[in-house]
């Protein structure tokens, strides 16, 4: 226990300096993210400022017969060119996934890149936000992914009417993708997620429908996910956990991140 305690204790002790001297001074704002609930905020990073929200998630799921494990570190860059305006790069970054196949009992693994994606979110003069996100071809062995694939959302927040510590984050889009046949199609988004803050402490639970095509394109992902974050002014620490409510959507998946943003 001591030889463990010794190899942690400079790297904790770093740690705890770093969230520390991120603190925000009284009436500083809290750092904002599009994290770990899948409905974004229509906030930007403002002008100069880079923001980086990462994470390692996993998931588990067997709807296709077959036992899929999931492991990935999806990553989110974000850079305000005006108070309004900002550009971003994401992508589930590495990814493992292992795959049990009851019947034959065999199994595979597989390890890989995720495809990148570049887009922007433009902050409107009426509050609402404007999300949109390209993908690019890239990734690579069973994850590597060619043609168009984009998505436009509109994340807005309404007032629940009590009070000012709760929020409600609302977010329908359009996507387009391409199936198993390479063959192009068009589906919709939806979500909703409530919060309540207490301090730097935030907490929501959220219904969203991830993904709603034709079954004949994967079908439609719906799962209910509850969750937290500390905040800071330079700083949030975050965890959730989605369940999938219908058949096409993963049965859990856990996610845990970190977001640091540069001044």
């Amino acid at each position: 226990m001591t030889r463990f305690a010794s190899c942690w204790s400079a790297p904790a002790s770093g740690l705890v300096l770093v969230l520390a001297a991120a603190a925000p001074a009284r009436g500083d704002e809290l750092i904002s993210t599009d994290r770990p609930d899948f409905t974004n905020s229509s906030d930007v990073v403002g002008r100069g400022r880079w923001q980086i929200e990462t994470s390692v998630g996993a998931e588990r799921d067997s709807s296709s017969g077959q036992r899929v494990r999931t492991v990935n570190t999806p990553t989110l860059l974000r850079y305000g060119v005006s108070d309004s305006f900002e550009l971003r790069l994401d992508g589930a970054g590495a990814v493992h996934q292992t795959s049990f196949d009851p019947a034959s009992g065999a199994s595979t693994s597989e390890r890989g890149w995720a495809p990148l994606g570049a887009g922007f979110k433009w902050h409107l003069p009426n509050g609402a936000g404007l999300l949109f996100d390209a993908g690019i071809d890239g990734g690579s062995g069973a994850f590597r992914e060619r043609g168009l694939r984009a998505s436009l959302n509109v994340p807005f927040a309404v007032d629940p009417g009590w009070g000012d510590d709760w929020s409600l984050g609302l977010m329908p889009g359009l996507f387009v993708d391409r199936n198993d046949d390479r063959r192009r199609y068009y589906g919709g988004i939806a979500s909703a997620s409530l919060g309540h803050d207490w301090g730097g402490w935030h907490a929501f639970t959220e219904l969203a429908a991830q993904r709603i095509a034709r079954q004949r394109d994967g079908g439609s992902v719906l799962t209910f996910d509850i969750g937290g974050a500390w905040r800071t002014a330079a700083v949030q620490l975050d965890s959730a956990l989605a369940f999938g409510v219908n058949r096409n959507a993963p049965h859990v998946a856990l996610t845990v991140g970190f977001s640091i943003r540069f001044d």
